[in-house]
């Protein structure tokens, strides 16, 4: 059976098509970190467990913010 060749080609140019949509980057305003969160379980940071570093970012922030989580096992 199969799909006439009209048709085959149809659905090869909507497929590529959405493809595309889909794989498309979005410029989110650069590399620029406004501010780096440490997590440190020997308290050599900001905070010593990572829920409580992503608890502290506003729910409005529009700003790249980094946390660093040092090595550690966080349960």
């Amino acid at each position: 059976m199969g799909f006439p060749p009209q048709q085959k080609i149809f659905h090869l140019i909507i497929f590529f098509g959405y493809c595309f949509c889909l794989g498309r980057a979005i410029d989110c305003g650069g590399n620029h970190v406004t501010n780096i969160i440490v997590v440190d379980q020997q308290g050599r940071g900001a905070f010593k467990m990572i829920q409580h570093a992503i608890d502290s970012i506003v729910n409005n922030n529009n700003q790249w913010v980094k946390i660093h989580i040092n090595p550690g096992k966080y349960v």
